[in-house]
């Protein structure tokens, strides 16, 4: 309401500024104007007068009578309204006007005589709205001429300098009039009541956040300190946000006390910001649960890769960087879980055990789940130190018997943890992710509780490949640093060679030092085993073509990653089909974790290739705990017992008849049995008498380049010696 009165004052001052203005200059020029046109007429009634004494006589007869009439009529009136003779009382004798009777001096009081009957009196009097003139014609008469002023005014006024200078300057005060109420009308009127679509608020403010106005949206209660709490927008304040030309974000209470998120457009005019803005409640609720569905990863409930990496930016350039540490969490019995009480059951499960060791952990840092690890980021070094003195036990309460809707479940949690203070400010993420699982891997390997490896000296070295990139792959290949070598897989029964191998290896002395498993890690995680991987199965089916003249099969592995990108089968049997390879001469090797994407499209495309002569082969098998569920599903035709199943079957009687399981179980299924990592003669003899089918492993051979294999196979396959 004070508003609208701010704009009938301005107006009504400006009003009256004009009209006072037009009056002072309409006064001055009418003055003026009237002493020119009075002066004009002072000659006309001269001449009148002098008419009248040059003619007096001709209207005289005889005895001395006048006839004023006729003399009166005989005369020009010159520029006057009318012309009278009076007597010396005063009264009408003639005039040119019959409307005019009576006594008129009467009504010119004292002054008026005077100047009537003194012969020096003054020639122009103003009474009312009307000039009059006097001359004396005799002792007896007088002559008096009238002159009205609305007619001296309205139409005998000529046009003079006066009149151009008032003209322009009241032009001049309606154009600036004009200009600030239109002004004031934008900046009011236009943005508060023209500008109304439904959803548009509109107030204004000064640069601080006063409220000088607002629309008929917001409460009358609406604050300048709730307005500046209700800003939203990041990393900036007030101030800045306004002259930015940036959207500013405010969560506002309407006048039906309902919070909502307007967008507002700022424009600065008359020392005032003008705000005119959009209900954006619905977009932004959406888009807020959008960004933090993109910020969450999708199996844990945790936040992903996404916000870490945003913290990780920010805390490397901090003073406090170093003082942290990351440690990785693993659960090495949850694919057990998974099988026991089914893929639904399993992921309600897992995010609950997610949630309850990112409650537990909160104190020390913030939970992660990215790149298929789940890793707590400790940044302080009060943090660091309290999670250090707590450890064993943080890990034993992880580790207890938890009901997870109404299933009793043990974790097996194991922890790797990695001290920021041991690495280089430098030092690129991907190295912390690989000594985290280095260290991860080293508290899998305990036998005893508590399960964690704290890695204090990150030894771990990859030198200038740390950072696994497209174009360094191509670079390595293209400077022949990177090689496939070729392990010999022995028939136990007959010691001939009937397949190998394809692993990749590091062929340039300079980098032999890099270690391939963490370097094919860090492939996986930049995108770059595609093109890693092209390589070594090209590598490894022109290898076929060399040895299946003598039935020997050729194994490759094929990353998770690989099998599930579009087009890879595609691009996989194009190759196989352009060397003409005999069916059952590749096979492919496939870890037990690439069913986490999906059973039926991993079963889908393994039976494209079986269809095509291509065999599969699970590797480490019975290292996740769901391996007797593939070996009912999958089209394979071998399976690969992992290393850490053989490594002490001669002194354990328990692993030896977990062995003994699993290859009557393969029998039972019409499966090949491969043992790999078989290192002594001890390992061989038992896995030979247990029945298995074929050994890989040092005890045989190591890798060997493709140079040595045809002399390897001379060695083993002495039928063959002759034709190689």
């Amino acid at each position: 309401m004070k508003y609208t009165l701010k704009i009938f004052f301005v107006m009504f001052v400006t009003a009256v500024l004009l009209t006072g203005i037009i009056w002072l200059f309409s006064s001055a020029e009418r003055q003026f104007a009237l002493s020119q046109y009075l002066e004009i007429n002072k000659t006309s009634a001269n001449s009148i007068q002098y008419e009248l004494q040059d003619n007096i006589g001709k209207w005289t007869d005889e005895e001395g009578h006048v006839d004023y009439e006729g003399l009166l009529n005989s005369l020009p009136k010159h520029d006057f309204h009318s012309v009278s003779i009076l007597n010396k009382n005063g009264t009408i004798v003639v005039s040119t006007d019959s409307a005019i009777q009576g006594a008129f001096i009467n009504t010119l009081g004292d002054g008026g005589k005077e100047a009537f009957f003194n012969p020096n009196g003054a020639n122009f009097m103003f009474n009312g709205d009307a000039y009059y003139f006097a001359k004396v014609i005799s002792d007896d008469y007088r002559v008096m001429g009238i002159i009205q002023e609305g007619e001296l005014v309205v139409t005998k006024t000529k046009i003079s300098l006066l009149n151009v200078v008032e003209s322009v300057v009241i032009v001049a005060i309606i154009m600036l009039s004009l200009t600030l109420l239109i002004m004031f009308y934008k900046q009011r009127f236009n943005v508060l009541y023209k500008v109304k679509p439904v959803n548009n608020y509109t107030l204004a403010t000064t640069k601080n956040g006063s409220i000088l106005y607002a629309d008929k949206n917001f409460n009358n209660t609406f604050g300048h300190v709730k307005f500046r709490e209700c800003f939203l927008n990041e990393n900036k304040t007030f101030q800045d946000a306004l002259t930015s030309g940036n959207l500013l974000l405010f969560a506002l209470k309407n006048k039906e006390d309902q919070v909502k998120k307007v967008a507002f457009n700022a424009t600065r005019g008359l020392g005032e910001y003008k705000l005119v803005g959009s209900d954006v409640t619905s977009f932004m609720n959406k888009h807020e649960e959008l960004l933090n569905e993109f910020e969450t990863d999708s199996q844990t409930g945790l936040k992903n890769i996404h916000p870490f990496n945003k913290e990780w930016e920010e805390y490397v350039d901090s003073d406090f960087y170093q003082d942290g540490l990351v440690c990785f969490l693993g659960i090495p019995n949850m694919d057990y879980y998974r099988t026991l009480y089914g893929e639904e059951n399993f992921s309600k499960g897992l995010r609950f055990v997610c949630n309850m060791i990112e409650n537990h952990l909160k104190d020390y840092g913030n939970l992660f789940a990215a790149k298929g690890n789940v890793f707590l980021f400790v940044k302080t070094k009060e943090q660091r130190e309290k999670f250090l003195n707590n450890v064993k036990k943080i890990q034993e309460k992880l580790s207890e018997t938890i009901s997870v809707y109404g299933n009793l479940i043990k974790l097996d949690i194991r922890m790797g943890v990695v001290l920021l203070a041991e690495l280089k400010k430098d030092t690129d993420v991907e190295y912390v992710f690989n000594a985290g699982m280095r260290a991860l891997k080293s508290a899998k390997d305990l036998e005893n509780p508590p399960y964690y490896y704290i890695q204090k000296h990150t030894t771990f070295d990859i030198s200038n490949y740390q950072l696994v990139t497209h174009q360094l792959i191509n670079e390595l290949i293209a400077k022949g640093a990177i090689d496939v070598y070729f392990q010999p897989q022995i028939k136990i029964k007959t010691e001939r060679v009937v397949g190998f191998e394809a692993l990749f290896r590091f062929s340039d002395p300079k980098i032999k030092n890099i270690n391939i498993f963490d370097f094919i890690a860090s492939a996986e995680r930049h995108g770059c085993i595609i093109e890693l991987g092209e390589f070594i199965y090209k590598r490894a089916m022109d290898f076929a073509c060399l040895v299946q003249k003598y039935n020997i099969a050729v194994s490759i592995n094929i990353s998770p990653i690989q099998l599930m990108q579009m087009g890879f089968i595609e691009k996989f049997l194009q190759e196989y089909k352009k060397r003409n390879l005999k069916p059952g001469i590749i096979h492919v090797e496939i870890v037990e974790g690439t069913m986490i994407y999906s059973v039926n499209d991993v079963i889908q495309k393994l039976e494209l290739l079986k269809a095509n002569g291509i065999y599969a082969e699970i590797d480490d098998f019975g290292i996740a705990y769901s391996s007797m569920l593939y070996l009912k599903k999958l089209p394979i035709t071998t399976i690969k017992i992992d290393k850490a199943f053989i490594d002490n079957i001669e002194t354990s009687p328990k692993d030896r008849d977990l062995i003994k399981n699993i290859i009557n179980i393969t029998k039972d299924f019409g499966l090949t049995c491969i043992a790999e990592g078989v290192e002594r003669q001890g390992q061989k003899d038992i896995l030979k008498q247990l029945g298995c089918d074929i050994i890989q492993g040092y005890y045989y051979s190591q890798a060997i380049p493709k140079e040595k294999v045809f002399q390897y196979i001379k060695k083993m396959n002495k039928d063959v010696g002759e034709k190689l």
